[in-house]
């Protein structure tokens, strides 16, 4: 088999009432007319203009379809979508007597294809092409060529324009399959936003029924002199702080109260003239305990002076509980619900920005095989060239969102990733731009493997490897480092941290620091507090987040303005049902 089997085989209808002209379409479109010498010297071309040799200049199949009357055309062309092969170019003569001319078959023929490609072939200069355009839309898939023509014209043109049909209907398929994908996302994030509306319906019905359980019961009341020395108190302390009456009657009720809170509880007692409600404070219980407790109260009044205070103490340690919990349900909905405008976002933009992109990324290629390498226009292509695929790297972030939740069961050695990472043109680009940032690496070689996707672990390093040096003014330092842990109590990092085995990758970096205020919000998409234009969408920690949670991961941030960032990132150790390890250290 040679390579020239492995090539696209395009249909191209010809169509022209001289036998003559359709001849020489099928000597120029034949590919043993380029013939072994030709192949050597487009091959050689080829190598000295961009230093290597990939065979793009072999010669394309081609199935030409030869009609000499415009009805023939028409004719032609539903066969072949009927066989669901339909024409990649179509050929037409405009003058073909007796029958109709080729402006009308290129009307039917668009109606019937709206993919192909039309080259209205003349050899009169008084065609209206405004009137063809007007008749024959789009005008960016009607070409035109006057007679005589050089072969080698018709050559060049059927390449480009197959090529040009072959990646718009690729394009197609790709969109539609995006489409699909962000669909299903997008359904599965309504579906988890619909049980997460649930939950805090349920958390609320049960904060319900727990302030109904806390007005039945019977709360301590106390009393105190002007001083607010306790001088009564109801049996019923002995259930919420453990205390008998007798051991708290003529102590000072700061006695009770946790030494951070007890000022500001006296305060507040004391500057109030008359009832006060709900004032919250630290209590510690006889064992040691710290509850929270409600305090309701107000001045005991003798005329016009106060002579002490009374008040009603209950605890509310479980209500604050169920409340902080409600409120991270609220997040978790909060996170639930943008990324579900995400993936909505996700399928808008492949739809419509891959069109847009479609002439963009593509469409530079051609160009730059056609223009000399010394043109003043090829900085100018490639610039464009470059901005298109800036545009498909937002998009890609934001399909990596989309997309999120895909199963992934493939072992991943993390010293791997990292150092495949820093041995990458993008870190080497990295360090290019921020020549002052070291970037050092701490690997323990003893740091176990994770059950996930390496591509998305490798993305994960690059966006917090950027991130750190871009925090970073003028000099400074980034630490990359990874050890093995075995995680025996949940630490402060997610109350759902199970215990367990867990790889460690570490990233400090000694920049600017994140204010306290932000730290929750750099998870979210599109936010991001770098300059525009400068660098970023807002989904580089957005993607982070999300891979490091579908890899059942959790993540710790700490930082001090002004002196660094540290993100440490816990994935659970691969388990017995992982694939084999392809990226072995």
């Amino acid at each position: 088999m040679t390579e020239t089997d492995n090539l696209p085989l395009f249909k191209i209808l010809v169509a022209d009432d001289e036998p003559s002209t359709l001849a020489m379409y099928k000597g120029v479109l034949s590919p043993e007319c380029i013939g072994e010498n030709g192949l050597l010297e487009l091959n050689a071309l080829e190598t000295e203009l961009f230093g290597k040799y990939t065979s793009i200049f072999l010669p394309p199949s081609y199935e030409l379809v030869m009609c000499s009357q415009a009805d023939e055309v028409v004719d032609a062309v539903k066969a072949s979508l009927k066989d669901n092969r339909p024409f990649a170019i179509a050929f037409l003569d405009v003058r073909m007597p007796p029958g109709p001319d080729g402006v009308w078959a290129a009307e039917h023929i668009r109606k019937l294809d709206k993919d192909v490609e039309i080259v209205i072939v003349t050899a009169f200069s008084d065609i209206d092409s405004k009137d063809i355009s007007r008749r024959v839309p789009p005008a960016h898939k009607l070409l035109y060529i006057q007679k005589p023509f050089h072969p080698q014209e018709i050559r060049q043109f059927t390449s480009a324009l197959c090529a040009k049909w072959r990646l718009e209907r690729d394009l197609q398929v790709y969109r539609s399959n995006l489409e699909k994908q962000a669909q299903k996302r997008t359904l599965e994030l309504s579906a988890v936003n619909r049980q997460l509306e649930l939950e805090i319906a349920e958390r609320r019905k049960s904060e319900e029924r727990y302030r109904t359980l806390v007005e039945l019961t019977s709360d301590w009341i106390w009393e105190t002199d002007e001083n607010l020395v306790i001088t009564e108190a109801d049996p019923k302390v002995k259930a919420l702080l453990g205390y008998d009456p007798d051991e708290i009657v003529g102590r000072p009720l700061s006695c009770l109260i946790s030494e951070d809170d007890a000022e500001r509880t006296m305060v507040h007692v004391t500057s109030n003239r008359g009832p006060f409600r709900g004032f919250r404070s630290s209590k510690i219980h006889k064992d040691g305990r710290r509850l929270v407790i409600e305090t309701s109260g107000m001045p005991v009044w003798d005329g016009s002076r106060i002579v002490g205070y009374r008040g009603l103490d209950t605890d509310v340690t479980a209500k604050v509980r169920a409340e902080k919990e409600r409120q991270e349900l609220e997040k978790k909905l909060a996170r639930a619900e943008k990324m579900e405008a995400v993936g909505a976002l996700a399928a808008g933009v492949a739809h419509d920005l891959n069109n847009i992109m479609t002439g963009i990324i593509g469409y530079p290629d051609l160009i730059l095989k056609g223009i000399l390498k010394d043109s003043p226009l090829r900085d100018l292509v490639t610039n464009i060239k470059k901005s298109g695929e800036k545009a498909a790297a937002i998009v890609d972030d934001l399909l990596t969102l989309s997309r999120r939740g895909v199963p992934v069961n493939e072992v991943v050695n993390i010293n791997a990733v990292i150092t495949e990472y820093l041995d990458s043109p993008e870190c080497q680009k990295l360090r290019a731009f921020h020549p002052g940032v070291e970037v050092e690496r701490y690997l323990d070689p003893l740091a176990p493997s994770i059950s996930g996707s390496p591509i998305h672990i490798y993305k994960t390093v690059m966006n917090m490897v950027s991130n750190a040096a871009e925090a970073i003014t003028g000099s400074g330092r980034v630490s990359i480092s990874t050890r093995g842990r075995y995680i025996g109590e949940p630490l402060d990092v997610d109350e759902d941290m199970k215990a367990g085995d867990y790889s460690i990758l570490e990233i400090t970096d000694t920049g600017m620091g994140i204010p306290p205020e932000d730290i929750s919000k750099i998870f979210e998409p599109f936010y991001t507090k770098k300059k525009m234009g400068r660098s970023g969408t807002g989904l580089g920690m957005a993607v982070v987040w999300g891979t490091v949670k579908d890899h059942n991961g959790h993540i710790e941030v700490k930082s001090i303005v002004g002196k660094g960032t540290t993100f440490t990132l816990y994935f659970p150790v691969a388990g017995p049902g992982a694939s084999h390890d392809r990226s072995k250290a």
